[in-house]
């Protein structure tokens, strides 16, 4: 209902707070659709939001949520982290900006566009290493070496997922511990190297994720 009173309200400061109620609204009614798996629904939601925002920093939360969604829902989830990446830009925030490129990295990696990913993965890895996100850099370590693997780029999938794995370790970053140790155990399984392999993917199955 706060849509419909923000379409019959004239241009000023109330029509501004109705809007603001009603892409709160909008949100919350995204992540309860999303935390239930409803997906598609989600993603409805929030385009009605975003329809309605024109502020930059209200934007970016609404594009990642909604390429969350969309990746979830095996749909288009690029143009969405593309907004997010340049919005995130565009504020300055370096470490979001990092975090959301890793993550159209990833999207880029899920739609098979592997060459596309490690590009934009290896550009980003610079700026990766000069943050003090440690969390972020291994994140990124992680789907770039996953990328090298998709690429049959074995040897460098092997160093790079190395990399991720001691940050990860000590962070207990389980789910990037887990990344990092399924593309390198693909890697080394790629090579020959079977044994290794095996040991790393045994590693995996301990990793509680």
């Amino acid at each position: 209902h706060y849509l419909a009173a923000r379409d019959a309200s004239e241009a000023g400061p109330e029509a501004d707070a109705l809007t603001g109620q009603a892409r709160l609204a909008l949100t919350g009614a995204a992540d309860r659709a999303a935390m239930l798996g409803a997906h598609d629904q989600a993603i409805a939601y929030l385009d009605r939001a975003l329809g309605i925002t024109t502020t930059a920093a209200d934007r970016v939360g609404l594009l990642d949520r909604a390429a969350s969604s969309a990746a979830a829902a095996s749909r288009d989830a690029i143009g969405y982290a593309e907004e997010a990446t340049t919005g995130y830009r565009a504020l300055g925030d370096q470490a979001e900006a990092i975090r959301a490129t890793t993550r159209l990295g990833r999207f880029l990696i899920d739609a098979g566009e592997v060459v596309r990913a490690t590009e934009v993965l290896e550009r980003l890895l610079p700026e990766a290493e000069s943050s003090r996100d440690q969390a972020a850099l291994a994140d990124t370590l992680a789907n770039l070496s996953r990328a090298h693997m998709r690429m049959s780029a074995n040897e460098r999938a092997m160093a790079v997922a190395d990399r991720a794995l001691a940050i990860a370790e000590p962070l207990d970053l389980e789910d990037l511990v887990a990344e990092a140790f399924n593309n390198k155990g693909s890697a080394l399984n790629a090579v020959g190297r079977r044994r290794e392999s095996i040991g790393d993917l045994d590693l995996l199955a301990e990793t509680d994720v």
